[in-house]
């Protein structure tokens, strides 16, 4: 919201720069503006006070807004917010750290005999699930491709963005990343 002050034919755009004018001319001094009821208020002095609309966003400035919007975004479900629906039958965290406890388990897999390697795995509902290294590798894969498809979203709407040719439509562009579902994947 723009706040306006009209006073002696000038216009304010603060209460402190339209009390101070009062103050230079009139050496009139009052108490702060009220929340509320600003316009009589502000009439006892001989002020005109108005608010009008934040003026509408240009469409470059729509634009770096979103995008703005579209990082923030992403790097929040990069870095925790991420999660995929596994082939193995249980929803599981896909952000960075899930990435890097797998591969850690992966690696110490197979620096083990693999036929006896077994493991406690966490899923996204911090359920236990007794995996293997064929089981782990699975997981894997299936995070490096939901990781894959965040970025091709996120590389489709920063496109819809830039392409967009209104204001309105940059603002109607809806940021979401889908969750990836591997449950119907060949086992």
């Amino acid at each position: 919201m723009i706040r306006k002050y009209v006073y002696d034919g000038k216009a304010y755009r603060t209460p402190y720069s339209v009390k101070q004018a009062i103050f230079d001319k009139e050496r009139t001094v009052f108490s702060a503006e009220p929340k509320e009821n600003k316009a009589e208020f502000w009439a006892q002095y001989g002020v005109t006070y108005t608010e009008e609309p934040d003026p509408e966003p240009t469409l470059e400035q729509a634009k770096a807004q979103k995008l703005s919007e579209l990082e923030t975004a992403f790097l929040s479900w990069y870095e925790s917010d991420a999660k995929m629906i596994s082939s193995l039958g249980y929803e599981c965290d896909c952000d960075a750290r899930a990435m890097m406890d797998v591969s850690g388990l992966v690696t110490v897999a197979e620096a083990t005999e693999a036929s006896s390697y077994s493991t406690a795995f966490m899923d996204a509902n911090n359920q236990p699930h007794l995996v293997g290294l064929e089981q782990l590798k699975t997981l894997q894969l299936e995070i490096i491709a939901a990781g894959q498809a965040a970025y091709q979203e996120k590389w489709a709407l920063r496109s819809a963005i830039e392409a967009a040719k209104a204001v309105n439509a940059v603002q109607g562009i809806e940021i979401k990343f889908r969750k990836q579902d591997f449950s119907n994947a060949a086992s």
